[in-house]
């Protein structure tokens, strides 16, 4: 397997923008994938879950009402017969007054007075016990209102109420749907990085992959030919081998975009970068900093291959200075070319790269 050194850069930048977006649960191009796969799936299963939420408090409101109702009949019931059993108390103690023998004024005074008394409180329990029994379960009958029109209120509103609950998910998931499909692009590139990035890592142990290059110079390099200065480079994917440097630049186009007049042609980007790449290593070269071993015929080359990488669309012509190739075709392209270079100036190019894109 190759040597593989950091990460495609549209990934991380994909990455890096749904972190600041605040999405938590999305963390790969597998987690973009399923979600714009499952999208539509998500949105219904919010509003079921929704709908079954609100059906449980349906059940769960009416399991109240009916439990309360029982409560109710129970407390009316034993108001009811704790009133009777009061009223017949009262008749019973009437009764017996009534049947008592008095042999004085004073004695019959005070018994009539008594019953005087316990008609008045027989009469007044009589006259008052509906609106006793009604006090003592008013209450409860409060409640079982309340729950009444909470009840009703869902059941007649429940589409409404679906909507207005399922509101803050549904917008929540719309955010990420707009978010990803203002990111096409991005995203698109991301996934041919990652299958180039795969493709690469097929390669032996004798291939080593620079992934996301970047380089800042300073000052920048001046490329008499084009009359440019370069400042940065960015590369997707430097692959070293013995055969050279590679400078790969991946573009996942569909046939339309490939003919497309309105799309830059990566061409010159990739040219461009790679006549920066062969000066700084010149350069490098010269100062020491690469360390190539003397031959007696004179200094040594190191040849680098502009490269880019379609996924599965390119054009069919053919372009100076860079080769270009479908996905398939890139792993035997590589594997192609002579060993120029040992493993000591192999390595001696990494740590060079590695310290320049620093």
């Amino acid at each position: 397997m190759a040597i593989s050194i950091g990460q495609p850069g549209s990934l991380k930048n994909i990455l890096s923008k749904i972190e600041d977006q605040g999405f938590s649960h999305i963390n790969s191009l597998e987690d973009i994938n399923d979600f714009l796969k499952n999208y539509e799936s998500k949105k219904s299963e919010i509003y079921t879950i929704t709908e079954n939420k609100i059906g449980l408090e349906l059940n769960t409101l009416k399991a109240d009402i009916d439990r309360h109702r029982i409560v109710l009949n129970d407390n009316y019931r034993i108001k009811k017969k704790t009133l009777i059993h009061r009223i017949n108390n009262l008749v019973a103690k009437k009764d017996r007054l009534h049947n008592l023998v008095l042999k004085t004024k004073l004695a019959r005074f005070i018994v009539k007075f008594r019953l005087a008394i316990t008609g008045f409180r027989i009469h007044h329990l009589k006259r008052s016990s509906i609106k006793r029994i009604h006090k003592a379960t008013k209450p409860l009958k409060k409640k079982i209102f309340l729950f009444e029109v909470k009840y009703n209120d869902l059941s007649k509103n429940k589409n409404r109420v679906i909507e207005r609950r399922a509101a803050q998910e549904i917008k929540e998931l719309d955010k990420i749907k707009t978010f990803l499909d203002n990111e096409r692009s991005l995203i698109s590139g991301a996934y041919g990085e990652v299958l180039v990035s795969k493709e690469l890592e097929k390669l032996s142990d004798e291939f080593i992959i620079l992934h996301d290059f970047n380089a800042q110079f300073n000052p920048p390099v001046f490329i008499k030919k084009t009359n440019d200065r370069v400042l940065s480079i960015q590369i997707d994917h430097v692959v070293l081998s013995k055969a050279g440097i590679f400078l790969v630049e991946t573009k996942n186009w569909s046939r339309e975009s490939v003919n497309s007049i309105d799309l830059r042609s990566p061409v010159e980007q990739i040219v461009r970068n790679g006549s920066a790449m062969f000066f700084k290593i010149q350069d490098a070269i010269n100062d020491n900093k690469i360390h190539l071993k003397k031959n007696h015929w004179g200094q040594k080359k190191i040849p680098i291959r502009n490269l880019i990488v379609m996924i599965n669309n390119k054009p069919q012509e053919d372009f100076q200075f860079v080769k270009i190739k479908l996905l398939k075709e890139l792993n035997s392209y590589l594997e192609y070319f002579d060993q120029v270079l040992s493993y000591e100036e192999l390595e001696s190019i990494k740590n060079w790269l590695l310290e320049l894109k620093k």
